[in-house]
């Protein structure tokens, strides 16, 4: 069960607990990469880390290209922020491997970024880049996960793990943080939207208050996109990103 781009199956006997997952690499996304050399490059270099699921295999076949790894036993993550913020914060200390796709700089990549998904309204979210954007400290590239929502976070017995890396990248660490801290993303994998005491809490554990300036200075762009990717997958389909698009909208005046 699971996988809103790729099927994955999970396959069991005496010894052996392993996902597979056959990569669709015909879908494409504006926001969420797709691409299954990526998730074994980075499974490679978390490896034994206690970060992400332990990497078997990868194969390129007649059905298209697949990543075998072992299956993380647990739950899927429900409401601590303090272990997604740790999680985090230890990912984006690791070593970045070379091969990783560069993310979208932060505000003008993410505008471009938004611009593909609602190209009607091209002038739109520039009004909400702050007054002092020139004056806010240069982000340090980071190892990303890229997709990090509450279907992709796992609670082992070892402690939470993140899966699904068909989308890792090389950028500023707020673009994980606002992927998890959308209202939208929480909504849709059925948990719902952080309160302020929550997000308040999480930077308090990433304890990195550059990063938590940052987020906080282009909040309002980030759910901007998110509400335009909601409404371009809710035109392709979804009627959960569809239903989720307004209330991702209405987080922009909030922040």
């Amino acid at each position: 069960m699971g996988g809103h781009s790729n099927p994955v199956w999970r396959v069991r006997d005496n010894t052996d607990d392993v996902i597979c997952k056959l990569y669709h690499t015909n879908k494409f996304s504006p926001l969420f990469g797709n691409h299954p050399d990526h998730e074994v490059l980075a499974l490679k270099a978390l490896s034994g880390h206690g970060l992400a699921p332990d990497l078997i295999s990868s194969l390129h076949s007649s059905a298209g290209p697949s990543v075998a790894y072992c299956y993380l036993a647990g739950p899927q993550w429900s409401g601590d922020v303090t272990a997604v913020a740790e999680l985090l914060a230890k990912l984006h200390r690791q070593k970045i491997p070379e091969g990783l796709p560069v993310a979208p700089r932060l505000p003008q990549g993410v505008i471009a970024q938004t611009h593909l998904m609602q190209p009607a309204r091209t002038s739109d979210a520039e009004q909400f880049l702050p007054p002092d954007a020139c004056h806010l400290p240069i982000a340090e590239n980071v190892f990303l996960h890229g997709d990090v929502v509450p279907g992709n976070l796992v609670q082992t017995d070892d402690g939470l793990r993140l899966i699904d890396w068909q989308c890792p990248a090389v950028g500023d660490p707020c673009l994980d943080i606002a992927i998890f801290l959308s209202p939208a993303m929480q909504i849709i994998y059925g948990h719902r939207p952080l309160t302020a005491v929550e997000i308040s809490r999480f930077f308090d554990a990433y304890n990195q208050p550059d990063v938590a300036q940052r987020y906080q200075a282009f909040a309002p762009i980030f759910h901007y996109r998110m509400a335009a990717y909601c409404r371009w997958k809710g035109a392709r389909g979804s009627a959960a990103h569809a239903a989720a698009a307004p209330i991702e909208q209405s987080a922009i005046s909030r922040a």
